[in-house]
């Protein structure tokens, strides 16, 4: 009669061995792999195009955005929020005509994307074109009606033209 757990032993030191076996045929091969500045530099465009808790400055967002967009690393989706985020930093500058042509051709990549079309709306309201602004606010609440910013920007825009009801159904 077998003793309860003995098919356990056996079945760990199967993967034991077949582990060092791995280790012992891919070793040289991982030896030979180490990060090299460009992926550093690399990671550190990322960073930078990402701009989490803008901790850098639009010009640095721009630069490592622009970094990844030549590197033509990416694409589609991917591409599509460098694409925004470069558009973000260009509406931080006020730079609204640069900022409409990243959103677009985010929206281009990717149309089921509700941030670029938020942000385009807030490059025409920079620029006082209220219409397109309320047209890209109202496709980005069609596609993420969760993502609140384009409310509280449609609503903005509503006020401004004095069209209190409306802001006050946006703001709520």
């Amino acid at each position: 009669m077998k003793q309860p757990g003995i098919d356990r032993l056996k079945i760990r030191a199967g993967i034991q061995t077949f582990c060092r076996f791995a280790i012992w045929l891919f070793s040289p091969a991982l030896s030979i792999w180490t990060p090299t500045p460009a992926d550093a530099q690399t990671q550190q465009q990322i960073d930078w195009c990402e701009n989490k808790e803008y901790a850098y400055s639009p010009d640095m967002q721009l630069n490592g955005c622009t970094a990844l967009i030549q590197s033509r690393r990416w694409s589609g989706k991917d591409l599509a929020l460098i694409f925004n985020n470069r558009g973000n930093a260009y509406n931080d500058k006020n730079d609204y005509d640069r900022a409409i042509a990243d959103f677009s051709e985010a929206i281009r990549l990717d149309p089921k994307y509700a941030f670029p079309y938020d942000g385009r709306g807030k490059a025409y309201y920079g620029k006082n074109d209220l219409d397109h602004a309320i047209a890209d606010f109202s496709q980005a609440i069609r596609l993420d009606p969760k993502y609140a910013s384009p409310y509280n920007d449609r609503a903005n825009v509503y006020y401004d033209r004095k069209d209190y009801d409306r802001a006050i159904a946006d703001y709520d």
